[in-house]
């Protein structure tokens, strides 16, 4: 292309601009900003920035320090100058959109956007030595990269682009309103188009304050978070089973209201016996599991304190979250089983061998989990008491609930094969 033909090529772009409205211009700053933003952070790459840092171990560190101090709350004032822009600072106040500074702001947020995707790829990167053995590199380990990965991602691609695409919204309403002052609909559409504006601000802010204050937690009091969430599922699950077996509605009046001769109304209420016999033998696994996710998740005063050997790898540390979640998980399948045989009426039906290989698998689960917790469990010194006496207390009470799990697991395990035994001999009978 010729000197003259680019200088004609920018000049056509410059007098499409030109030709644009205020309102287009600002409507396509901002999904210029969505359409870059929505997929970012999506993967996780060595970038060649990391093989220049002289210590990259260090650099990672400051750059962590840099993200939570600097980068992001850099973003909360870029939003505040946004509202600014959008002639959001008073609410009672008629908007009217300042063209300039919205952009200007949609500039600095871009700006800034950029330098915390640049520095999550290179904290998320792997190390170039692997990450299998990777205890020493503390807030560098692959749990909390991948975590922090996410959680940058979930700011950038969830609430902020959620942002510039109610923003958009919310100019295109500005702009009726505006056009036509009198037309109360437009009017009502703009009040509403606010409240969602601040609504979708306020989540990112909130998010924003959330990814700062993680950067600072402990790997430990990473895990605690996700053994609380695997609590609260829990507790949930146990009140459904609860609900499900305390009503005699559910024995009596379900068969009574069934139009069937004797024989058979016999012959399903045995089979809702049993089922409910077997129901009711999971509430105290479902107990033991609530009890030691939240001893381990939030221990009493009255208890021995402890944190984490930090010398625990990723591998260890993912299959402390892991495990605990699957435990959560299994028995939220065991419990949705349940209550669809219970409204089904008819037995236990074709799912006595996944009922009973959840429950071995959750035993499976607990004994892997109380391992690594006796291994990387450090008691915290109190007064009065020795690490030694403090670390044998954790065995001891460790030992004395999968003593307790085992017996509970053999009670429900035996209640599904009494089921399963008075169905084969109901089925010798009708031969």
């Amino acid at each position: 292309m010729s000197g003259s033909e680019e200088l004609s090529g920018h000049d056509s772009e410059a007098e499409a601009r030109s030709a644009r409205s205020p309102e287009e211009r600002v409507v396509d700053a901002f999904d210029n900003l969505g359409n870059q933003y929505h997929i970012a952070l999506n993967t996780i790459y060595y970038p060649t920035k990391n093989g220049l840092m002289k210590d990259e171990l260090a650099g990672r560190h400051e750059l962590i320090e840099e993200l939570r101090s600097i980068l992001l709350p850099s973003v909360k004032e870029d939003l505040d100058f946004l509202l600014l822009g959008l002639d959001l600072q008073e609410l009672d106040k008629h908007s009217s959109p300042d063209v300039e500074l919205t952009i200007e702001a949609t500039t600095n947020l871009d700006q800034t956007l950029d330098k915390i995707i640049r520095s999550v790829h290179c904290i998320s990167a792997p190390f170039p030595q692997g990450d299998i053995n990777d205890c020493h590199l503390r807030r560098c380990k692959r749990f909390m990269r991948k975590q922090l990965h996410n959680k940058v991602r979930s700011v950038i691609t969830k609430h902020l682009c959620q942002l510039f695409w109610t923003c958009i919204y919310f100019i295109s309403a500005c702009k009726l309103s505006n056009d036509e002052p009198e037309d109360l609909e437009h009017r009502s559409k703009t009040s509403q188009w606010t409240k969602e504006l601040l609504r979708v601000r306020d989540l990112c802010r909130d998010s924003i304050d959330d990814t700062i204050e993680w950067c600072q937690k402990s790997e430990f009091t990473v895990l605690q978070e996700g053994w609380l969430e695997a609590e609260g599922l829990i507790s949930g699950v146990l009140e459904t089973i609860t609900k499900l077996v305390n009503p005699v509605l559910t024995l009596e009046q379900k068969v009574d209201s069934i139009d069937i001769d004797d024989e058979e109304n016999g012959n399903i209420k045995v089979q809702t016996d049993q089922l409910h016999k077997a129901t009711q033998s999971i509430i105290p696994i479902i107990k033991l599991a609530r009890i030691f996710l939240n001893k381990i998740a939030k221990p009493t005063k009255a208890e021995i304190p402890f944190t984490l050997d930090k010398e625990i790898s990723s591998d260890d540390l993912e299959l402390l979250r892991d495990g605990t979640s699957r435990i959560a998980t299994r028995l939220k399948s065991l419990a949705e089983i349940a209550v669809e045989l219970h409204e089904a009426n008819n037995g236990f039906g074709d799912n006595r061998e996944l009922m009973g290989r959840l429950i071995i698998c959750l035993f499976a689960d607990l004994e892997a989990i109380l391992l690594l917790l006796s291994l990387y469990l450090i008691p915290l010194p109190t007064t009065g008491l020795t690490n030694y006496k403090s670390g044998n207390q954790f065995k001891t009470w460790f030992h004395g609930l999968e003593t307790l799990w085992r017996k509970a697991t053999h009670h429900y395990l035996d209640a599904l094969a009494y089921s399963e035994d008075e169905d084969e001999d109901e089925s010798e009978e009708v031969d």
